[in-house]
C-alpha cells in the first residue's frame, strides 16, 4: 500500500510539468472537495427531483422567488468578511474566527432591519406569504452569516477533509429535512420554514464542533475587518447581480415561468458549483506565493481550465435531453433553455484572476472589477428580460460571463504593471 502511494506521489510530482501547479496539494484537497461536490450535486438532484414531482410549478416559482430576497436582503452585512477570514487565517492569524463571528452577528442586524421593513411592506399590500417569509428571514439570517464562518477558517487553514466533512453534512441535513416536508405539506410557507431552520441548526452545530476542537488562539488580524469592509463594498453589486435574475422574471414574467428558469439553470450551476472547488484550493496557495510566480504561469492553467470546460459543456449539451426526461418530466421545456444556459459555463476561467485578486488583497483592482462587471450584469438582465423573458435572462447571463472574464483580466493585468494599485500591507 505505502509503496502505491509512492507511485502515485511520484506520478503527480511528475504532471506538474504539464499543469503547472502543485499536484499533490490539488490531489489531497481536490479529494475531499470532489467528494463534497459529488454529495452537493445528488443531494441537490433529489431535491429537484422531489419538488419537481411535488410541488406546482407555481408554488416552486414562489419559494425561489423567496429565496432570491433573501440573497439580496443578505447584502446588509459584512459579506466580505468571509474571504477576509481565509486570507487572514492563511497568513497565521487563528483567532480571527472568533472576532469575525461576533462582527458578523453586529453587522447583521441590518438584516433584520431590512428584512423587517420588507415584511411590512408586504402585509400592507396584502401578500402575508411574503410577510411571514421575510420574518424568518430577518431572524435566521443573521445566526446563518456568523456561524457559516467556520467554512472560512477551515478552508484558510487548509482543513479540507473536515471542511469537506462538515459541508457534506451541511449539504445533507437541510436537503433531507426539505424533502421529508414536501411529502407532508405543500405549504410554501411551511418549506421556507423547515429550509432556514435547518440550516440555522446545521451550521450552528459546525460552528461549534469548528472552535472546539481546533480553539484559534493566535493572534489578531488588526486588517480583517477593514478588509471585509471593503471586500463588502465592492460586493454588494455582484450579491444583487446574482439574485436580479429571479426577481425580474418572477415580476416580470411569471412564477411558473421562474420555475421553468430555475430548473433551466440547475444542473449547469451544480456543475459550475463542482468547478469551484478548484478556486478554493487555488486561494490559499495564491495568498502564500508571490505575485511573479502567480502570474508566469496563470495563463496556461486559464487555457487548461477553458479545454476541461468545454469538454463537459460538449457532453452536457447532448445528453441534457434525456437527463431531462428522466429526472424532470415536468419541466421538458426547460430543456432548450438549459443547452444554451450550458455556454456561460466557459466563462469560468475568469475565476483564476480573480481569485488571485482577493488572495493577494488587490483593494482597487477589486474594486472596479466587481463593479464593472456586477454593472454589465445588472444592465444586461433589465435590458434582455423585458424584452424577451426568460431567453433574454439565458443570453444576458452567458453575455455577461464571456464579458466578465475580459474585464477581469485586464483588470489583473494592469494591476500588477502599475504601482499604484498595489497591495494593501
Amino acid at each position: 500500500m505505502q509503496a502505491l502511494k509512492q507511485k502515485a506521489h511520484n506520478a503527480l510530482r511528475r504532471s506538474e510539468g504539464f499543469f503547472k501547479t502543485d499536484m499533490v496539494y490539488l490531489a489531497k484537497g481536490g479529494f475531499w472537495l470532489t467528494l463534497t461536490q459529488f454529495v452537493g450535486t445528488l443531494s441537490a438532484l433529489i431535491l429537484s427531483i422531489a419538488f419537481a414531482h411535488l410541488f406546482s410549478k407555481d408554488a416552486y416559482g414562489t419559494y425561489k422567488y423567496i429565496l432570491a430576497l433573501s440573497g439580496i436582503i443578505g447584502t446588509f452585512t459584512l459579506t466580505g468578511l468571509g474571504s477576509a477570514v481565509t486570507q487572514s487565517v492563511a497568513r497565521g492569524f487563528d483567532s480571527s474566527l472568533k472576532k469575525a463571528f461576533k462582527t458578523m452577528l453586529k453587522w447583521s442586524t441590518l438584516i433584520t432591519v431590512a428584512a423587517l421593513s420588507g415584511s411590512i411592506y408586504y402585509y400592507f399590500n396584502d401578500n402575508l406569504l411574503l410577510s411571514a417569509s421575510l420574518i424568518i428571514i430577518g431572524i435566521a439570517s443573521p445566526i446563518i452569516d456568523a456561524t457559516s464562518l467556520f467554512v472560512s477558517y477551515l478552508s484558510g487553514k487548509k482543513e479540507f477533509k473536515t471542511l469537506s466533512v462538515l459541508n457534506m453534512i451541511g449539504i445533507l441535513f437541510p436537503n433531507i429535512c426539505l424533502v421529508i416536508s414536501l411529502f407532508f405539506t405543500k405549504n410554501v410557507l411551511m418549506i421556507v420554514l423547515v429550509y432556514f431552520a435547518s440550516y440555522v441548526l446545521v451550521l450552528s452545530l459546525s460552528y461549534l464542533y469548528t472552535i472546539t476542537r481546533f480553539r484559534p488562539q493566535s493572534q489578531d488580524d488588526p486588517e480583517i475587518v477593514s478588509y471585509a469592509k471593503h471586500l463588502t463594498l465592492l460586493g454588494i453589486l455582484n450579491a444583487v447581480a446574482d439574485q436580479i435574475d429571479k426577481v425580474l422574471v418572477f415580476h416580470y414574467v411569471g412564477a411558473v415561468e421562474l420555475a421553468v428558469y430555475s430548473f433551466a439553470v440547475a444542473l449547469p450551476l451544480q456543475i459550475k458549483g463542482t468547478l469551484k472547488g478548484i478556486a478554493v484550493l487555488a486561494f490559499p496557495k495564491f495568498a502564500e506565493r508571490p505575485i511573479e510566480g502567480i502570474m508566469k504561469d496563470i495563463k496556461q492553467k486559464m487555457l487548461r481550465l477553458l479545454f476541461i470546460t468545454v469538454c463537459i459543456v460538449t457532453v452536457y449539451i447532448l445528453v441534457s435531453p434525456y437527463l431531462y426526461k428522466l429526472l424532470f418530466p415536468q419541466y421538458l421545456e426547460s430543456v432548450i433553455y438549459s443547452q444554451v444556459f450550458s455556454l456561460s459555463l466557459l466563462g469560468f476561467i475568469s475565476s483564476f484572476p480573480s481569485t488571485v485578486l482577493q488572495a493577494k488583497k488587490y483593494i482597487k483592482g477589486l474594486y472596479w472589477a466587481n463593479m464593472l462587471v456586477a454593472i454589465t450584469k445588472i444592465v444586461l438582465l433589465f435590458v434582455f428580460v423585458y424584452m424577451w423573458g426568460v431567453w433574454g435572462v439565458v443570453i444576458a447571463r452567458i453575455t455577461y460571463e464571456y464579458i466578465a472574464t475580459a474585464i477581469v483580466w485586464i483588470i489583473l493585468s494592469a494591476v500588477t504593471k502599475n504601482e499604484k494599485m498595489s497591495p494593501v500591507v
